[in-house]
């Protein structure tokens, strides 16, 4: 009998973190079935996860050896394939496409006339189409992080100043298409722009049925408003529109100028696809999340149990009469943290005290003392603000117009205060990120893949980033 992975052996290896508003629910749908329809449509997985969460934020952890073994395979994949990644992304499309029937019954379902075996039975389903947003684009993170470090070095055969390599890459990375993000912003200015108001009712209906989604995270869904998007407007009526066709027109320039190699140029081109497709997933995902959370408010007044308690259930939980016997036990999960161990196919959770010491010794302790942070470029620029960590949307309030956005990792609720900052800086994500697109779209600077800098910086130290270089230098710490 093969010996189980444990969480001991986790601590001897290597994690690359993420961390945003989550909640294990929709986390463990997306890895656990993603897992599933990777290895069925392209032969590759991970081999364990361990996912660390309290109050509504938590962390995932991707072992690096998968990361970087599935990342190795995937470059030997577009190698010998320069369309591999479309011909995986259509693959995904296809499978994307069959939860619109699972969608369209939950709108029509009358949720007080279900029996407990129909509402079990819609959440299972609602969970599965969760991971197949997420699906086969699993492959994406491993791809990424892998190859934008690839091309920057190879880069660099053609161009030997560190200054202009960066803005180089800066600008090669740069989307060719609209991200949702961007949509949404050209929504907002046809409402602003209406003639009359009718014509702006009009508009302003549409949108909300169309970006119902976009406010929605992975520890709950926050419908858009109309009282929402009147705020916006205030904000978008001077904006610039962003010019995709701009940026394509220059990296075209720019290839065409260094006459790079064949292998090259596929790699660059493939990230374009991958980060089109990151984007496109995350509206997926946060589609799959709206209609989940729809099942689990209805399960929530049934067992009368609190949804945010509930979103700390694991998937195999998920049935007729134990939501409510192990009710005490989910309130632990959510506000005093637990870590689970997957290893696929199964899950191991722990809280309480074995939490707090397991985390103790999983996480690193704190360099306040560095004085200088060092990351990849994501947008050129420099900037010099305050700085303010932000670790759920909640937070937001507290950024203001002219701080420096400082965040593991940023998601779509985040996109208010990007608006407001000088700068973003992230410890994760690579070039294709979230933060990355948005941050060229706006045109404000943006360092990514930090590690650190949510650990290293606290709210009110004063910093300059020079994204050109890729260097954030603290000025001045908050006493």
């Amino acid at each position: 009998m093969t010996k189980r992975y444990t969480y001991e052996d986790a601590l001897k290896e290597k994690w690359y973190a993420q961390s945003t508003s989550c909640t294990p629910l929709p986390i463990l749908s997306i890895a656990s079935i993603s897992n599933r329809l990777m290895k069925e449509s392209t032969g590759f997985e991970y081999s364990y996860h361990i996912l660390i969460f309290k109050q509504d934020y938590g962390t995932l952890h991707y072992r690096v050896k998968d990361l970087e073994s599935i990342g190795a395979e995937l470059v030997k994949k577009l190698k010998t394939d320069k369309d591999y990644f479309d011909k995986v992304k259509a693959v995904y499309d296809k499978q994307v496409k069959t939860s619109h029937k699972l969608f369209q019954e939950i709108d029509n379902t009358d949720f007080s006339k279900l029996t407990d075996e129909q509402r079990i039975s819609l959440l299972k389903k609602a969970t599965y189409e969760a991971g197949v947003s997420v699906g086969i684009g699993h492959i994406i993170e491993p791809f990424a992080l892998v190859v934008d470090i690839q091309i920057k070095q190879e880069l660099s055969r053609y161009i030997k100043d560190p200054k202009e390599l960066n803005t180089c890459f800066s600008l090669l990375m740069s989307p060719v298409k609209r991200s949702f993000v961007n949509e949404y912003e050209e929504s907002l200015r046809r409402i602003a722009s209406a003639d009359t108001e009718d014509e702006k009712k009009r508009l302003m209906e549409q949108h909300l049925k169309r970006f119902f989604w976009i406010r929605n995270t992975y520890s709950g869904r926050v419908p858009l408003t109309e009282a929402d998007v009147e705020d916006e407007l205030k904000a978008v009526k001077n904006k610039g529109s962003f010019d995709p066709e701009k940026f394509k027109e220059q990296k075209e320039d720019v290839m065409s100028k260094l006459n790079m190699d064949e292998e090259l140029v596929n790699k660059i081109k493939a990230m374009e696809l991958i980060a089109y497709w990151q984007d496109e997933r995350k509206k997926n995902t946060l589609i799959a999340l709206d209609y989940l959370e729809r099942v689990l408010e209805s399960l929530a007044e049934r067992e009368q149990v609190s949804i945010n308690y509930l979103r700390y259930l694991q998937l195999h939980e998920i049935d007729i009469g134990k939501v409510r016997m192990i009710r005490d036990l989910l309130i632990q999960r959510r506000d005093e943290g637990c870590a689970v161990l997957l290893d696929y196919p199964g899950s191991e959770c722990i809280s309480g005290k074995d939490y707090e010491e397991y985390v103790s010794k999983l996480e690193k302790e704190k360099e306040s003392e560095i004085k200088e942070i060092t990351g990849t470029t994501a947008s050129a620029g420099t900037a010099i603000g305050p700085v303010k960590i932000l670790t759920t949307a909640e937070s937001m309030k507290k950024l203001e117009e002219g701080d420096v956005l400082v965040a593991s990792m940023t998601r779509p609720e985040l996109v208010p205060a990007m608006k407001r900052a000088c700068a973003v800086i992230t410890d994760e994500g690579g070039i294709t990120c979230h933060a990355a697109i948005v941050s060229r779209e706006l045109g404000i600077p943006c360092i990514i893949g930090t590690k650190i800098a949510t650990k290293v910086l606290k709210d009110g130290d004063l910093i300059e980033v020079k994204a050109n270089h890729g260097l954030v230098i603290v000025l001045k710490r908050e006493e």
